[in-house]
């Protein structure tokens, strides 16, 4: 398999080497007066649109005042969370820090070091951040052990393409809209020769704190016609201060980012990210375990002479997979599990014989 990488449309003989982008202290403002509709995180774009918009990556350094710091850690993040979180020893260092340990499958955390100055360092992911549902408590949190924010992702998705896509994210850097008051930023394209992998396009730089992504989430999902497009603005704390209001008003600093995101938010939809994910999750878990375990369970099924309960009895487990963590089990999952029974029908299975109702 080939990657291609390109530069943008911007290029070419008459342009300049591109720098990163210019430092901005506390972030970028919005680019209109703020208002409620700002602080609640529902906006009226110019289109009208309806888009999903939240955090996809939190990350922070702090110093402990004792050896209590883990279990307060984690209570704080099973408070502000929708399922638990743990901690256990990954038996090596990161990045620096002589010893560090997983958060679930939700992040990690990393401490010691001779040249870390007894700082702790917290990362939550994609997944871990997608499982808070209180960034209040979390912020509060923060400021309570004087934490530092390193890094903060904040995204948006279309899911049907037809505000953001690739082709629209080159257009606006041709026209300058990613452009700021210092050198313009650089800008790569890259393109796959597996349609399941789509296309990526960057515009900046980690090395200058500020990157901006915009690619295919759709085909990086497994389907090769979904138009789910997702952009993303990445911070981190280099020449530049991270505020806690990152987390509780994203939509108002990612419209802020850049001219090319002025305007285009519509009301606030953190549900259909969360469904869309799921229902792509469960797909391909669905699919995993038939491949993996389906003629097992042909046999058990005979074995326990036609009894399902106790054939589930022998093959589950305490728990829920990490991708459907911020899936509410009780009413979003069961109408996933019906809509892909009435997708498939070679599913031979109901829902029903487990306690559950369909939505």
């Amino acid at each position: 398999m080939s990657t291609d990488m390109q530069i943008g449309p911007r290029g070419g003989a008459e342009r300049r080497e591109r720098s990163s982008p210019r430092t901005v202290i506390r972030g970028e403002s919005p680019p209109v007066r703020e208002s409620r509709a700002w602080q609640s995180g529902q906006v009226e774009s110019e289109a009208g649109e309806t888009l999903s918009c939240g955090i996809d990556w939190c990350a922070f350094t702090f110093v402990p005042t004792d050896k209590g710091w883990p279990e307060r850690l984690l209570g704080m993040l099973d408070g502000a969370s929708v399922t638990r979180w743990s901690f256990k020893d990954r038996g090596r260092g990161f990045r620096g820090y002589a010893s560090s340990a997983d958060l679930g499958s939700f992040g990690l955390c990393a401490w010691g070091g001779e040249h870390q100055r007894g700082t702790v360092h917290v990362e939550l992911t994609g997944d871990g951040c997608s499982v808070v549902r209180d960034w209040d408590a979390v912020v509060r949190h923060l400021a309570d052990i004087g934490a530092r924010l390193t890094r903060v992702d904040i995204r948006a998705d279309d899911f049907s393409g037809a505000r953001f896509n690739v082709e629209w994210a080159r257009r606006a850097f041709a026209a300058g809209e990613f452009d700021g008051n210092g050198r313009p930023p650089e800008d790569i394209l890259i393109t796959s020769s597996n349609k399941l992998k789509g296309q990526t396009y960057y515009v900046g730089s980690r090395a200058g704190g500020k990157l901006f992504r915009c690619y295919e989430k759709g085909r990086q999902q497994g389907r090769a016609d979904d138009p789910w497009t997702r952009v993303e603005v990445e911070w981190r704390a280099k020449d530049r201060v991270l505020s806690g209001d990152m987390l509780l008003h994203p939509v108002r600093f990612l419209a802020g980012a850049y001219r090319a995101l002025h305007g285009l938010w519509g009301v606030v939809d953190v549900v259909r990210t969360v469904r869309r994910g799921a229902e792509l999750s469960l797909g391909r878990l669905l699919k995993h375990a038939r491949q993996q375990a389906g003629k097992l369970v042909n046999v058990l099924v005979e074995v326990c002479e036609g009894d399902l309960g106790a054939v589930v009895e022998l093959i589950r487990r305490d728990g829920r997979p990490a991708r459907l963590a911020a899936a509410d089990a009780h009413s979003m999952l069961p109408g996933l599990l019906m809509e892909k029974r009435n997708a498939n029908r070679s599913a031979d299975f109901d829902v029903s014989s487990y306690g559950w109702q369909s939505a």
